[in-house]
C-alpha cells in the first residue's frame, strides 16, 4: 500500500514538473511551429530560439510520457527522471534569456515594390512591342527581398503569373486566384498593349491602407501607381502617402 502511494505521488511530481515545463515554453514552441507553414501558407512570428523551445517542448512531452508507463509498470529509470528535471531547467534557462515572440512585419511593403517591379516590366515589354516573358519578370522579382510568407518551412519569393482574357474592357477586374501569396497577377487582353496588375496576400489580393485595391494599370508606355487613377500615370520618384515605405523600381 505504501509503495503504491509513493508511486502516485512519483507521477504526480513528475506530471507536475512537466507541466511547468510544457506552460515555460509552449506558447513560443506552438508559434514556432506554425510558422513552419506545414499545412498552409502563413506569416511567421518572429521566435527567439524557437528551434530549441519547440524541441525541449517535445522532449518534455515524450518524456514525461515515457516515464508514466514506466512508473506504471513498475519499472522507473533514474535516468528519465534526471532527463525530465534537465530538460526543464533548461526551458526555465531559455525563457529567462530569450525575449517574448513578436508578430510578423507587415509584407505590404515589399508587396507594393514588387507590384510595382513587375509594372515596370510589363511596360518595357509592352514599348518594346515584345511578347511578356514570365521568366524575365521573375529573373527581375527574385532580386526583391521576399514579402514574408512562409511555406514548408521556406520562404516564398516573389513571382509573376501571367493571365489573358478574350473581351475585357477597360477596368477589368482581377478575379481571385490559386496562386500562392506574393504572386503578381497580371492579366492582359489578347493582342492589346494595356495589362492590370495586383499582387496575392493571404486574404486575397493586396490592398492599401486605405481600402483600395492595389491595382497596376499598364497602358502603352507607362503605368499606374498602386491603387491610383488610370488617369495620373506614374512618374520617377513618386511616392505616395498610402504607400508605406515605397520605393520606385
Amino acid at each position: 500500500m505504501q509503495r503504491s502511494a509513493l508511486r502516485v505521488l512519483s507521477l504526480l511530481l513528475y506530471a507536475a514538473a512537466a507541466a511547468l515545463g510544457e506552460a515555460l515554453v509552449a506558447r513560443p514552441a506552438l508559434l514556432f511551429a506554425r510558422g513552419l507553414g506545414i499545412f498552409r501558407t502563413v506569416l511567421p512570428w518572429r521566435v527567439p530560439f524557437g528551434v530549441l523551445q519547440l524541441l525541449l517542448a517535445l522532449g518534455m512531452a515524450g518524456c514525461a510520457l515515457l516515464l508514466g508507463v514506466r512508473v506504471v509498470r513498475r519499472q522507473p529509470r533514474l535516468r528519465w527522471h534526471a532527463t525530465l528535471l534537465a530538460l526543464l531547467a533548461l526551458s526555465l534557462c531559455v525563457r529567462g534569456v530569450a525575449d517574448e515572440p513578436q508578430p510578423p512585419a507587415d509584407p505590404l511593403p515589399a508587396l507594393l515594390i514588387g507590384l510595382r517591379t513587375a509594372a515596370s516590366a510589363v511596360e518595357r515589354s509592352f514599348s518594346s512591342a515584345r511578347p511578356l516573358d514570365r521568366a524575365a519578370i521573375d529573373a527581375e522579382l527574385a532580386r526583391l527581398d521576399p514579402p514574408g510568407y512562409v511555406r514548408l518551412g521556406r520562404r516564398l519569393p516573389l513571382r509573376v503569373a501571367l493571365f489573358t482574357c478574350a473581351n475585357c474592357g477597360d477596368g477589368a477586374p482581377l478575379e481571385d486566384t490559386q496562386t500562392e501569396p506574393g504572386t503578381v497577377c497580371v492579366l492582359s487582353p489578347h493582342e492589346r498593349r494595356i495589362a492590370w496588375l495586383n499582387v496575392r496576400t493571404l486574404t486575397g489580393f493586396a490592398t492599401l491602407p486605405d481600402g483600395k485595391q492595389a491595382v497596376v494599370e499598364v497602358r502603352g508606355g507607362t503605368h499606374t501607381v498602386p491603387g491610383r487613377d488610370p488617369l495620373l500615370p506614374a512618374y520617377p520618384r513618386m511616392r505616395l502617402i498610402s504607400e508605406p515605405n515605397a520605393q520606385p523600381p
